[in-house]
């Protein structure tokens, strides 16, 4: 009998733990309203390079871009992130030895002063140092990781020198595929399935965006698919699911959530939607972009939305000089930013 009690005591306290960790992990908020517009405070960027669509980073001194469809010869384009001064540009396009023939979203190692440039054409992902792109004008880069065919690591980040964490893609036949957290380790190529993953995402509606901040022992998955941000920390354990007021729900897949993620200055950056994924642009249907940004603090909680009033692709966080810098859709200088507002 005393021994029965004790088991029930057990289970009970078991239980309880399980609804208390539930409560602290998961985050709902119906409201975010605390909208700051910056709409008539964006400065355009003008600069002597011509580019299209870009992806944009900071490391160091530099804001990077890459060029998502090139205008130039040299994808990666260097300039400097106070005056906006072109310094350099590298990443020759081609599909020769230490040429790029279909560039990827680019890891960043900022201790190390490394660009990881994936290279989905020649399946490598190959390395620029930021010192060798900027000492020599016709660096051709020589080292690379070799890329596999049925899993590879697609948006990551640098933990430390040996291991890469990220999304990685792995191909299930010749039509299909499911995204997972994923951590490669580049000392001997192989890649290992990571972290927590949300039980209730379906694998074919996992596709994400990923950020990392080793200052903040975290990293953050946006979803296109939910409205929804996972926070995790390094050793891939959860912090908190913060849901926003539609959730998981998503009728027939018919809109999009969240498009880009920063970690920066303690807090997140969240590029969203929360609109239907293709829209009308005359009589053509295209994929949908943010005009907002959502910022949280590192334990998920909403602090404020900012507005530009401007449908923009993709953006970058400029710790040092406190602003937020974008590439437009609609905006006659595709570049341009902001100051990110304080007291909020």
């Amino acid at each position: 009998m005393k021994k029965s009690f004790a088991l029930f005591i057990l289970a009970v306290i078991c239980f309880s733990g399980c609804l208390v960790d539930k409560s602290k992990t998961e985050k709902i908020q119906k409201k975010r309203d605390k909208i700051v517009s910056v709409k008539n405070d964006i400065v355009d960027i003008k600069t002597e390079v011509l580019f299209g669509k870009s992806l944009l980073y900071i490391i160091d001194d530099y804001l990077v871009l890459l060029e998502v469809a090139s205008k130039t010869p040299k994808c990666i384009h260097l300039f400097d992130k106070n005056t906006f001064r072109h310094i350099a540009s590298t990443g020759l396009l081609g599909r020769g030895p230490g040429e790029i023939t279909e560039p990827g979203n680019i890891g960043v190692d900022r201790q190390n002063k490394i660009l990881w440039v994936p290279d989905f054409g020649q399946k490598v992902i190959w390395k620029f140092p930021l010192d060798s792109v900027l000492k020599n004008e016709a660096f051709m880069p020589t080292e690379y990781l070799r890329i596999n065919d049925d899993v590879f690591i697609d948006r990551f980040n640098i933990l430390n020198d040996s291991i890469f964490i990220g999304k990685a893609v792995r191909y299930l036949d010749d039509n299909s595929y499911i995204t997972i957290m994923s951590k490669l380790n580049i000392r001997n190529n192989v890649i290992q399935e990571f972290g927590y993953a949300n039980p209730r995402i379906e694998d074919d509606k996992a596709i994400s965006l990923f950020a990392l901040s080793i200052a903040d022992n975290i990293y953050v998955n946006s979803y296109f698919k939910y409205d929804l941000i996972t926070i995790c920390n390094l050793e891939g354990k959860l912090l908190y699911n913060v849901y926003g007021s539609e959730g998981l729900n998503n009728d027939g897949n018919k809109k999009s959530y969240y498009f880009g993620i920063e970690i920066a200055d303690g807090k997140i950056f969240a590029s969203y939607i929360n609109d239907l994924a293709v829209v009308n642009d005359g009589n053509r249907p295209k994929g949908n972009s943010p005009s907002k940004l959502l910022i949280f603090n590192t334990r998920g909680d909403y602090l404020f939305t900012i507005e530009t009033g401007d449908k923009f692709s993709y953006f970058c966080v400029d710790e040092d000089n406190n602003r937020i810098i974008a590439y437009f859709d609609g905006r006659e200088e595709a570049l341009g930013y902001f100051n990110i507002p304080v007291n909020y």
